[in-house]
């Protein structure tokens, strides 16, 4: 039986019996005004094909490179993913990857992961759901550099992130955050808010962490959290006296690829460096107040918004 710990650092899990699947891990790097993101992922169709993509998204570009199911390798019980060349795992990332469009190489590691301290599913993840969610890493440091389109970027002392989806399909509206902040004291944000389906019901869903002074404050809709505003603008999580209010002038970003029953059929947008501003009240009182340039924003299908209950 697959461990938990497998199902959110693990490779691939499907087997040969698995159909309309997808499994993919973001991988983001930056320092300063400069971020690059790698969405190494793994896809089976509903006729058993198999597809393997990487795409890699900057502030101006993004690019998808594709390759063979038999130039895949993904370790069961460690995050170990390697595509032709190129490598992702717990210590850094190797990278050769080319094509009519861009040329990216280079070698980047990185310094001690930061884990939640417990799964950020909770409870859910032991129900069959539409897309699984996973965070490898809240930050970490990273050193090294890498050459784009000719042009050297050195990451020394940059920040990192790390996480991880798998199922069938993304959710059909959502918005999702992140972003670490060194200036201000070391922190960061993750967030998400969603319609979720769960069997014939729909609900909207919400998961957060907020990282700071060494600690992790968790926001979860398993924990009693309810969504207030959530619109193409903003949105607020409550928990008790636990608030979180992010703000984001949504203007739209790279275009990425996204699974539709394990096909990468979808369409979604991401902005990779963008302002957005992070409120946090811990027990009532305002923990902080953070307006970030380089947070990272995707707003999917605002429409069904103002739809869902809260």
């Amino acid at each position: 039986m697959t461990s938990r710990r497998g199902r959110r650092f693990g490779a691939f899990m499907g087997g040969k019996d698995k159909r309309e699947y997808f499994e993919g891990w973001y991988l983001k790097h930056q320092k300063g005004n400069k971020t690059i993101s790698f969405i190494p992922s793994y896809h089976v169709e509903k006729d058993g094909r198999i597809s393997i993509l990487i795409q890699v998204i900057t502030e101006e570009n993004a690019w998808e490179f594709r390759f063979l199911p038999s130039q895949y390798y993904g370790d069961r019980k460690r995050f170990y993913c390697q595509i032709g060349e190129n490598v992702f795992c717990e210590k850094g990332i190797r990278v050769n990857l080319k094509s009519e469009a861009a040329e990216i190489q280079g070698v980047l590691r990185y310094g001690s992961l930061t884990p939640p301290s417990r799964d950020i599913m909770g409870p859910l993840s032991y129900f069959t759901m539409e897309c699984n969610h996973g965070i490898l890493s809240l930050s970490h440091k990273i050193h090294g550099s890498l050459m784009i389109n000719g042009e050297r970027y050195n990451f020394n002392g940059g920040c990192g992130y790390i996480e991880k989806d798998w199922g069938t399909s993304f959710p059909e509206g959502y918005v999702w955050t992140q972003c670490s902040v060194f200036d201000k004291g070391h922190m960061a944000f993750t967030a998400a808010v969603a319609k979720v389906p769960v069997g014939r019901w729909k609900f909207s869903g919400c998961i957060a962490i907020v990282y700071y002074g060494g600690r992790q404050y968790r926001l979860a809709s398993y924990l009693g959290a309810r969504i207030f505003r959530w619109n193409s603008g903003e949105f607020m999580i409550c928990q008790g006296r636990d608030l979180l209010w992010v703000q984001y002038p949504w203007k739209g970003g790279q275009s990425l690829r996204s699974p539709v029953k394990g096909r990468m059929s979808g369409k979604i947008q991401e902005a990779l460096s963008c302002e957005i501003r992070y409120r946090f009240w811990r027990k009532g009182q305002l923990l902080l107040d953070v307006t970030a340039e380089n947070g990272s924003l995707e707003v999917v299908n605002p429409s069904c918004f103002s739809s869902v209950p809260t």
